[in-house]
Order: structure tokens, then C-alpha cells, then sequence
């Protein structure tokens, strides 16, 4: 579940870093994704669409839609977006030089 919901959150919770209010707002979004979560049989062949339309529900409540796809138009990606997306989670990657 964490990877399914950090790639599409990430710019989000980068931008909610520094903004005290939305933190709030984005802790409280991601309160209700896991407590929907909580106890859910997994179907695997269903699961990431079903939280995909989770997310977008919870996210419209919180009238964070809008910023999220702002964020998502605007590129602001950093390199950990794309360790997420390829390998799963950065602390399980090593790159050595």
C-alpha cells in the first residue's frame, strides 16, 4: 500500500513539508486511506484501483484535487519519485559508485 499511494502523494507531501496548514490537511487524508485500509482483504488484481478511487474520493473531501493535479502538471518530481516508482521504497537500494 505504501508505494501505491507515495508515488501519486509525493509532490504533495514534499509541498506539505513546508506548509504547516496542508500537512494537517494531507495527515488527515492519509488517517482515512489507512484506516479504510485497516482490516480490507486484499484482492490484488482489484487493490490498486480500488485505492486509486479511494485516494481521489478522499482527496476531493479535503479539496486537495485540484493542487494534486497542479502538482502532478507542474513536473515537481525529485530523484526519490523515480527510486519509488522503479525499485519500491530507497532505502532498500543501493547505489554504489
Amino acid at each position: 500500500m505504501a508505494r501505491l499511494l507515495s508515488d501519486p502523494l509525493l509532490p504533495l507531501l514534499h509541498k506539505a513539508e513546508k506548509d504547516h496548514q496542508l500537512r494537517e490537511v494531507v495527515g488527515r487524508v492519509l488517517l482515512e486511506i489507512v484506516a479504510w485500509t485497516h482490516g480490507r482483504r486484499i484482492e490484488f488484481e482489484t487493490y490498486h484501483n480500488e485505492l486509486a478511487v479511494k485516494l481521489a474520493e478522499v482527496l476531493s473531501k479535503y479539496k486537495l484535487t485540484e493542487l494534486q493535479e497542479n502538482l502532478e502538471v507542474a513536473g515537481q518530481v525529485r530523484p526519490e519519485t523515480l527510486l519509488f516508482s522503479i525499485f519500491g521504497f530507497p532505502d532498500r537500494v543501493n547505489v554504489g559508485v
